[in-house]
């Protein structure tokens, strides 16, 4: 990655919603997942993931692997039918175990070995391991069994479910891929923000995935504005278009600062630039 020049300014930070990040966080308040992403090149045919109870209750977890497609705003949706350019991993994954009970506190390892057929295409792979939630048989859904609240209705008690995918991914054969970040540009937002929009240009036969920052540059001196990790462009998709807000204390952008969004490697991969684009405010 390019070193930035130190600046007077206090950083900035903001974040693109809805992407999976590459370190350990929580996918949901209760529950953490580590890795939140899994890459199984060519001579790796087994991983393992940590899957923490963080909750006061034990929680019970379904485990499946599931075919989705990512659109070009990053949205998932069903992959189904697969389109024919789709290569999926679910017919060569295997996982132990399919279901978990953990204690609050605790955790449970989920292995995946990976099986290949001898004739398998050269290509990338790729299907995303869902953990479901499941009730607590514990609390009674019945609206026979339940009480009511004295007033002669029916009290009814909802138990809110949690659904956690993580993309699983099994490269086979020699695969690259690059990255050109393009079409720059400010939407505005409110009075005192905008919104910078760019488009991410994927070519290749894999994958990409990294971390994008946005800095500023402001009479001579430079500061990170905006920063989101664990930005995904998956095969086969052509072009993932993204929005990202800007903090309001730079606003308004005046004529000659320079917005310049760079799409790096994850920060355990050394932070290796791979795509630079510069917005100059006339």
């Amino acid at each position: 990655m390019m070193n930035l020049s130190r600046s007077r300014f206090q950083p900035l930070w903001c974040f693109i919603f809805g992407i999976l990040t590459s370190v350990s966080l929580p996918a949901h308040a209760d529950v953490l997942i580590y890795p939140t992403r899994l890459v199984l090149e060519d001579g790796n045919r087994a991983a393992k993931l940590e899957l923490v109870n963080r909750s006061s209750e034990p929680a019970t977890f379904r485990i499946f692997l599931v075919n989705r497609r990512m659109n070009e705003y990053g949205e998932f949706s069903p992959a189904e039918p697969p389109l024919p350019e789709e290569r999926f991993a679910s017919q060569l994954i295997r996982y132990s175990p399919r279901q978990v009970r953990i204690e609050p506190g605790e955790s449970q390892t989920v292995r995946l070995a990976v099986r290949k057929p001898a004739n398998l295409d050269q290509g990338e792979y790729r299907s995303h391991l869902l953990f479901e939630k499941q009730p607590d048989v514990g609390i009674s859904s019945s609206v026979e069994s339940i009480q009511g609240s004295g007033s002669g209705g029916i009290e009814v008690r909802l138990q809110a479910l949690v659904g956690i995918s993580i993309p699983v991914i099994v490269r086979h054969g020699k695969l690259s891929a690059t990255v050109v970040l393009s079409n720059l540009g400010l939407e505005a937002s409110t009075p005192d923000a905008n919104v910078l929009r760019f488009e991410i240009a994927r070519t290749g036969g894999q994958s990409i995935y990294g971390d994008i920052t946005v800095t500023l540059s402001r009479a001579q001196e430079e500061q990170v504005v905006a920063r989101a990790r664990g930005v995904a462009v998956y095969f086969p998709n052509p072009l993932r278009i993204a929005r990202l807000k800007l903090p309001s204390e730079i606003s308004p952008l005046q004529p000659g600062d320079r917005l310049t969004v760079r799409f790096t490697t994850p920060v355990d991969q050394g932070e290796r630039l791979l795509a630079e684009a510069a917005l100059l405010i006339p």
